[in-house]
């Protein structure tokens, strides 16, 4: 566990193109570098520290084979900064404190929201999600927002990416699809063919249209995921369920109940698992298999708050924001409500 790394929640989490390498965004508007250090035995430390300058940081996410990273922020912004590892840098030199081997340099702010972005997705584009009720597709080479997707009626709190044959830009031609999710209790699903407009390439967003509505949760969602491997999206709501649902047929398939909102969901494509976390401080590991409507699912593993008499090893000592799985996909790591980072192995 890293206690205290953030003055306020750590409200989101990303891996980088460096497997050593991790960052984590909080509500107190600072990035905090996080590495994997040998130094008498492998450990995470803490790296380079940045203030946004934008208020909170609600998102963040890693812009696959770019060395990217975007920032998604209380002011309507989506801020892109450059994650360079200092030893291929010549000229460059470490930031001040104790010898980090990665740093951040911005490179621009992308603005159009009219509120807070509280989500990201990012193929070899971006999609940002905001209180405004709508989602934006960037592109990251010129910049520009090249659709706004509007329907829902409430904050998109969560959004997610995927090609269906798991690539980054669609090659064979296979459907792009996307995911939003809303306080307005429902999903939407968006699908496009893959092809970027003529004449942009692969790093422009392809245009998309709406597929249909995921209706079923009582009360706002929180977060979602697509898991596009195995034809299924997932979306966890203040109502304590976790539903899964087909992308062909857009109907729910599975509804896993965990008693407390939940606020983040994670998927592990390597070990074919599901993580959600819930307002209890509880984090249930779900072992998928199949797909489409033949998915099953079942719960493998949950982590509680530790009792009485318990080690802090045990448990989580607040509910966690934000799940993702570590750069090498050999372990989870959780930012926590209140302010730690925590890694599960």
């Amino acid at each position: 566990q890293l206690p205290g790394l953030h003055g306020k929640p750590v409200t989101s989490l990303a891996p980088t193109d460096w497997e050593s390498c991790l960052l984590s965004g909080g509500g107190d508007g600072f990035l905090q570098l996080l590495e994997h250090r040998i130094v008498g035995g492998a450990a995470w430390a803490v790296g380079q520290r940045v203030h946004c300058g934008a208020g909170a940081v609600h998102a963040l996410v890693n812009v696959p084979h770019n060395k990217m990273v975007a920032a998604g922020c209380e002011d309507g912004s989506c801020r892109l900064f450059r994650v360079a590892d200092l030893s291929e840098d010549d000229g460059r030199t470490a930031p001040p404190g104790a010898a980090p081997t990665h740093a951040l340099y911005a490179l621009r702010t992308l603005r159009g929201h009219a509120g807070a972005v509280m989500c990201l997705a990012a193929l070899t584009w971006l999609a940002s999600g905001s209180e405004d009720c709508t989602v934006r597709l960037w592109n990251l080479i010129t910049g520009e927002c090249t659709q706004v997707l509007r329907g829902h009626t409430n904050w998109v709190m969560a959004v997610a990416v995927g090609f269906a044959d798991g690539s980054l830009s669609g090659a064979s031609g296979s459907p792009c699809y996307l995911l939003s999710a809303s306080g307005d209790c429902t999903a939407r699903v968006w699908v496009d063919s893959g092809r970027p407009p003529p004449g942009q390439g692969d790093q422009a967003p392809p245009p998309f249209k709406l597929k249909g509505e995921l209706r079923g949760h009582a009360q706002a969602l929180l977060a979602a995921e697509l898991v596009v491997a195995m034809g299924l999206a997932a979306t966890g709501s203040q109502d304590g369920d976790v539903r899964l649902w087909t992308l062909e047929q857009l109907e729910c398939v599975h509804v896993l109940r965990t008693h407390s909102p939940v606020c983040a969901l994670s998927w592990h494509s390597r070990r074919r698992q599901l993580l959600s976390s819930s307002e209890d401080a509880q984090l249930r590991v779900w072992d998928l298999a199949g797909s489409g409507n033949g998915a099953a699912v079942q719960l493998s593993a949950c982590l509680r708050r530790p009792g009485p008499g318990q080690a802090s090893t045990e448990g989580l000592s607040s509910h966690a924001l934000a799940v993702r799985p570590s750069p090498t996909g050999l372990e989870f790591f959780c930012g926590l409500e209140d302010g730690s980072v925590v890694m599960l192995q």
